[in-house]
């Protein structure tokens, strides 16, 4: 932020200190009908419990986004909330993809 620069308007998240915007994530997910903000494909089973994890504990879901996002492999693996299974979400970094495998 530039000193002197008016402020953003109220509810307008800046970025991060790397330069981040996250706000587009978040939108995406508060406005949540059934889709993901990016094309997820794979496993059924794996992605009916990521759905799970939307209505149960959507601060985990954000944290496994971002997780996937930025992490050095593109991978992270997350236990599902009804059967307890690890899965794999995986990151597609040429087609902006999300993959869930069973790990």
């Amino acid at each position: 932020m530039v000193l002197g620069a008016p402020a953003p308007p109220l509810g307008e998240r800046l970025p991060d200190a790397a330069g981040h915007n996250y706000a587009g994530l978040i939108a995406g997910l508060r406005g949540w009908k059934g889709k993901f903000p990016m094309e997820l494909s794979g496993d059924a089973q794996g992605i009916v419990q990521l759905k799970k994890l939307k209505d149960s504990n959507v601060t985990y879901l954000k944290f496994l986004l971002q997780e996937v996002q930025t992490s050095f492999e593109g991978a992270v693996t997350f236990k599902g909330p009804d059967d307890g299974v690890q899965y794999k979400l995986v990151r597609d970094p040429k087609d902006k993809k999300l993959v869930v495998q069973k790990a």
